[in-house]
């Protein structure tokens, strides 16, 4: 499990689809390090149960739940463009 560190922690924004114990653990890693969390609500498992809640006390946005694969692109693409690691076509 050492490496859900490494995976939560390796990119700008974590997407959650589906999952058990382990993505728990990554999204968690990926909260307390204040990288973005998206889940896709349709993949069910973790992902379906963190949508739309806030992991802990201590951030005050929720873990943003995505209702398909595009909906969550485009907001990666939004997340990557306000932080300025994609550019505005």
């Amino acid at each position: 499990y050492a490496r859900n560190a490494m995976v939560a922690l390796g990119g700008e924004v974590v997407l959650v689809i589906a999952g058990a114990t382990g993505t728990l653990s990554e999204a968690a890693y990926a909260w307390n390090y204040g990288k973005p969390v998206l889940a896709l609500i349709p993949s069910g498992g973790v992902a379906a149960q963190i949508a739309g809640q806030c992991m802990d006390g201590r951030f005050g946005d929720p873990v943003a739940g995505c209702s398909s694969p595009l909906d969550m692109v485009n907001r990666t693409a939004e997340i990557l463009r306000e932080r300025g690691r994609l550019p505005r076509l």
